[in-house]
């Protein structure tokens, strides 16, 4: 049996590509992990559109909504009207993991929402 000897170089170049691919990984399982739990364990806030950007891939609507006093942006594909008011589904433990939906937000329902936000759409 022949064994096949490598030189510091080789074997630092194994061991660099063997973390990336743990680093991967565990990106990886993150991403399944915050996608399962959005699904799971989500609430819906009031968020407003600001503003459209297009580009080549295709056209965005900027938002934001506040969450325990946080402010937080976000981009979608989801058509939305500029100024408008619309349920966002959130995360609570990780908010800046949310989906607009196209389900438009009425002022009672703005002064309805509660502090830790719907746990279910009041309407659709």
């Amino acid at each position: 049996m022949t064994s096949i000897k490598l030189d510091f170089k080789e074997k630092a170049l194994i061991v660099f590509i063997v973390i990336l691919l743990i680093i991967g990984i565990l990106q990886l399982v993150d991403n399944i992990k915050t996608i399962y739990y959005v699904n799971k364990k989500h609430t819906y806030v009031i968020g407003q559109c600001v503003g459209q950007i297009t580009i080549k891939s295709g056209t965005f609507y900027d938002y934001y909504f506040y969450f325990n006093g946080n402010r937080y942006e976000n981009r979608t594909s989801v058509y939305l009207t500029k100024d408008s008011f619309y349920f966002i589904k959130i995360y609570p433990t990780k908010p800046k993991f949310n989906l607009a939906t196209p389900i438009l937000a009425t002022r009672q329902d703005k002064e309805n929402m509660p502090s830790g936000g719907f746990l279910k759409l009041p309407h659709k």
